[in-house]
């Protein structure tokens, strides 16, 4: 029945709000506020419960769990927006241009409330060519990149830095790793607001939210809120528009935001082609559409095995050797983030452990397989 329960406050349409009202008297609410907590969605789905005056009502307990929860991801998300306003600007002092992705700026602009969405860190994007002076910004202000994350070259997405008493910090030069001009082109497009800090044109930022989605496999729920919520405050015809032009600009990422904005189309009840061309999904598409797993059920290291495949299948044509790379045979960078005890192996232990991770891989893309083509999906 809580699963019942979140699947209707994934779409808050008008339509579904009687049902809530239906149903919640008759809903463990401690087991739907542990589902939401485990994807940090108490904030902004639990808040829907206390919305207004056609929302349920609920035990006081459960009122102040909700509550107290948005008065968290309130304090939280006050300081996370002057961090990275403090950074942005400090960045632009040196000729950087940074800006802020999701967390408190997509709260405040999108839910209209900074405390209707839990963040825990500061994600900003740099173009690729300022990477290192961002890092170098960074660290004068007190954040260091961990020794075991550096790699050689560039990241595949972000350098990752952490702070004594700050929010941890990623500098982006991109969002998916199936581009590697789209994030710059959209930097370059950014406009400044009136805060002093650079803001993604709409579809810009749709199509990241999108990409994020479309990285994370499309498991959990969380992502999938956030595109909902951006649709339902500033979603349009001119942003679908130029979500077409992404596309034609940068077909490397046709397949990834065709699927999202399918998955969240049908997740969040938005009607067909809002988001993107109601087009006909290819068979890789609609493979990867059944290993969605928003509800996050069966085991951790299935839903990631289901994620690491699906990868694979949103993958532009040329990218198969790049995805081998990235789920079976990843670098030591990427081993030793796994397994923490590599740190200091020799090659061969490096060879043996990735070799095993491949095989452990290999094993469960058989079940995800299985699920993935076994059977029919609604174009």
């Amino acid at each position: 029945m809580a699963i019942a329960l979140l699947r209707l406050l994934a779409q808050p349409t008008p339509e579904r709000a009687a049902e809530i009202r239906r149903l919640a008297p008759s809903v463990d609410m401690a087991r739907l506020l542990d589902l939401l907590a485990a994807q940090k969605l108490v904030p902004s789905l639990g808040g829907l419960l206390l919305r207004d005056d056609t929302t349920p009502e609920l035990r006081d307990d459960v009122v102040q769990s909700i509550q107290a929860a948005r008065l968290r991801a309130r304090q939280r998300g006050l300081l996370n927006h002057g961090v990275a306003q403090r950074l942005t600007l400090a960045l632009a002092d040196r000729g950087v241009r940074a800006v802020p992705l999701k967390g408190a700026t997509l709260a405040d602009t999108v839910y209209g409330d900074i405390g209707a969405r839990q963040s825990s860190d500061i994600d900003l994007l740099v173009a690729v060519n300022d990477l290192d002076q961002a890092v170098e910004v960074a660290e004068r202000q007190g954040w260091r990149e961990p020794e075991l994350f550096k790699t050689e070259g560039l990241p595949r997405l972000h350098r990752e830095l952490f702070h004594e008493s700050l929010p941890p910090l990623e500098l982006h030069w991109r969002v998916h790793w199936y581009e590697d001009s789209f994030a710059a082109a959209a930097l370059d497009r950014a406009q400044p607001t009136d805060e002093g800090w650079l803001r993604l044109e709409p579809s810009d930022e749709l199509a990241f939210l999108l990409l994020f989605l479309a990285r994370d496999g499309f498991a959990g729920l969380r992502q999938t809120v956030d595109v909902a919520a951006w649709w339902a405050a500033l979603g349009g015809e001119e942003t679908a528009a130029g979500m077409r032009a992404i596309v034609a600009a940068h077909p490397e990422l046709d397949r990834a935001l065709g699927a999202a904005a399918r998955h969240v189309e049908d997740t969040a009840a938005i009607p067909r082609g809002s988001l993107a061309d109601d087009a006909q999904l290819s068979r890789r598409q609609r493979a990867a559409l059944r290993l969605a797993n928003p509800w996050l059920t069966g085991s951790r290291q299935q839903v990631q095995a289901d994620v690491s495949l699906m990868d694979g299948l949103l993958a532009p044509p040329d990218g198969t050797a790049a995805f081998l790379g990235r789920q079976l045979l990843p670098p030591r960078s990427v081993l030793i983030r796994k397994q923490p005890s590599l740190a200091g192996a020799s090659p061969t232990r490096l060879g043996a452990a990735r070799v095993g991770h491949a095989g452990r891989v290999l094993g469960r893309y058989v079940l995800s397989a299985r699920a993935a083509f076994a059977r029919p999906r609604a174009t």
